[in-house]
């Protein structure tokens, strides 16, 4: 049974699978596809998205050719940001913007020398601090979630030796806390930074 479209179709973030845009199965595999990419994986992805856009729009479905487009352009910058990280290896890496109301955490993940994925969380500041911020989301978003062997932040939270004790114990091996000066750590902080910082744009709408 066909549904109305999701804002991410019109905005071209989405096939369609609940319109009948694109059949289930075929939405299963870009699905699985994109999964292998984020994983390293890359194999025949672009060539096999290039293959389905040109289906599509010989078939004059161009909507869906568009958002296979999207799909691409978006890939290659995945790539490009990928090969920032080369030689880097287990650490996630917290970039932080804060207004007068609100704070916007950029989270990445870099796996075996590769951004694997983000994440992005708004918070309410309060009366907080930008360190005391970090400090408390490292508590609340380590308290159910893996910790790798390096968080990268873009400042030492207060009670450092106390939050890298509890981080340590939960992982079950030493954990460190780094403010990168130059290198290959300082551009991917740099780049979650940046992120975080056009976060409340991208929100509004």
């Amino acid at each position: 049974q066909k549904k109305r479209p999701c804002l991410n179709y019109h905005i071209n973030r989405c096939m369609g699978p609940c319109t009948g845009d694109v059949d289930a199965e075929e939405y299963r595999d870009n699905v699985k596809a994109a999964v292998k990419y984020l994983r390293g994986d890359t194999g025949d992805l672009l060539d096999k998205l290039r293959q389905h856009m040109q289906e599509y729009a010989e078939k004059q479905r161009y909507e869906a050719a568009s958002v296979i487009r999207d799909q691409i352009e978006g890939l290659k910058e995945l790539a490009k940001q990928q090969r920032t990280t080369a030689g880097i290896d287990d650490r996630d890496v917290i970039g932080l913007y804060v207004d007068e109301k609100d704070v916007y955490v950029q989270l990445f993940y870099v796996r075996n020398g590769s951004m694997v994925g983000r994440a992005d969380f708004e918070l309410n500041r309060g009366k907080s601090t930008s360190s005391e911020i970090i400090a408390e989301f490292i508590k609340q978003y380590y308290q159910d979630s893996p910790v790798p062997p390096e968080i990268v932040v873009p400042e030492m939270p207060p009670e450092e030796k106390v939050i890298l004790k509890w981080l340590s114990e939960k992982a079950g091996r030493k954990v460190t806390l780094n403010i990168p000066r130059i290198g290959e750590k300082k551009k991917l902080l740099d780049m979650a930074m940046k992120n975080a910082t056009t976060a409340p744009t991208y929100r509004r709408f």
